[in-house]
């Protein structure tokens, strides 16, 4: 007799335990996110995203990497160049998680001061400082490391807090001035010989 009166007592346990557990798992990998953050873009210890990534995982990015197996590395060079050569991420928040299965959703503004010359000048004459964007990410766990990203973010507003998407305004409009100010010269040229 494989169920018995006897049984029910603990299959009713267990039952009420299933969700307990999953519950648990969840609030477990929504810390191992929110540490992601921490570690690798707030503290610049580019190194922890090789241990919070598994070896081997899936991207799912809107700049071409969709479906794209990389290896942890990969994960540790973008923490590194973002967050330790290029800029100081430390004012970087995760703002809200949301956990359900094995997934969590972390939705985190990046804020970057820039360390270069060149790029914190541009920032600061066309564009601002800290750098912020909004990134929504979806990470997937298996056995404390993450195996599956997807990630949404504005990548034109980063470039516009760089001042890029300004300067090239200004520098449109500069070159429209210059070549108003040829043809306007040219045909006045013209006009004199006429």
């Amino acid at each position: 007799m494989l169920y018995s009166h006897t049984m029910r007592p603990y299959v009713a346990l267990l039952v009420l335990a299933l969700p307990l557990a999953a519950g648990e798992e969840e609030e477990n990998n929504k810390a191992l996110a929110r540490k992601f953050y921490e570690e690798a873009w707030i503290k610049g210890n580019a190194d922890y995203a090789s241990q919070a990534f598994a070896p081997r995982y899936r991207v799912f990015d809107p700049r071409g990497r969709m479906g794209q197996e990389e290896g942890s590395y990969f994960q540790e060079t973008i923490a590194r160049r973002w967050c330790v050569i290029n800029g100081d991420c430390s004012k970087t928040e995760v703002l809200w998680q949301v956990a359900e299965g094995d997934r969590v959703a972390s939705y985190v503004m990046f804020r970057q001061t820039p360390h270069r010359l060149l790029l914190g000048a541009l920032a600061h004459v066309f564009g601002r400082v800290p750098l912020e964007r909004p990134i929504l990410t979806v990470f997937r766990f298996r056995e404390g490391k993450i195996i599956e990203t997807t990630t949404q973010r504005d990548d034109l507003g980063i470039y516009t807090d760089l001042g890029f998407v300004n300067a090239v305004i200004v520098l449109v409009f500069a070159l429209g001035g210059a070549l108003g100010v040829l043809l306007t010269w040219t045909m006045n040229k013209v006009v004199r010989r006429t």
